[in-house]
């Protein structure tokens, strides 16, 4: 006959309460101890929301509010999810930020001078991150400081790209005329 050991997982499965106590508790032990992980981000939310709850409570908890902050947001969170992987790899790599760049860049500036239709410019704009993913991640013979050497060239050249690309455009009658709702 073999005796079988309960393990932590066995524990928090059975719904005891001790592991969720346990949980908090080593939890609190870690933050204690320095290693506060996410904590300060929540906390500074949190804070935040406070804030401008007491300072606009009118205008800050409507749906159209919230629906406008995702809106806003929902390009940041789809280019920092992808660099997620890029960090969890281990490649701490800034030219995936410098390819986003370049190919929003390219959007703007294929839908407001060369009036493209949208579908267009955002195959064209999706086309050029690809192509400068591609030319940075492909594998190279070279050393790993010659490899970090050549993303670094390339993100100068992306950052040039971007800026070759604004100063082209010029803008455009129907901008200059635009008025601001006050």
């Amino acid at each position: 006959m073999s005796t079988q050991q309960k393990t932590d997982v066995d524990v928090a499965a059975s719904g005891d309460s001790a592991g969720v106590r346990q949980a908090f508790n080593d939890y609190a032990n870690r933050v204690r101890g320095g290693d506060v992980g996410s904590l300060p981000a929540i906390l500074g939310l949190i804070a935040l929301i406070i804030l401008f709850s007491v300072l606009q409570h009118d205008v800050f908890f409507t749906i159209l509010n919230f629906a406008n902050l995702i809106n806003q947001g929902a390009a940041i969170i789809v280019l920092a999810m992808g660099l997620v992987f890029v960090l969890l790899l281990g490649e701490i790599d800034l030219s995936a930020g410098y390819a986003a760049g370049t190919a929003a860049a390219i959007l703007a500036v294929a839908l407001t001078s060369w009036h493209w239709s949208w579908p267009l410019a955002l195959i064209f704009a999706l086309l050029v991150g690809t192509a400068i993913g591609l030319i940075i991640g492909l594998p190279s013979p070279a050393s790993a400081s010659r490899r970090s050497s050549s993303r670094w060239r390339c993100s100068l050249r992306c950052r040039a790209s971007c800026c070759w690309s604004s100063a082209t455009a010029a803008p455009s009658a129907s901008r200059a005329t635009r008025s601001w709702p006050s």
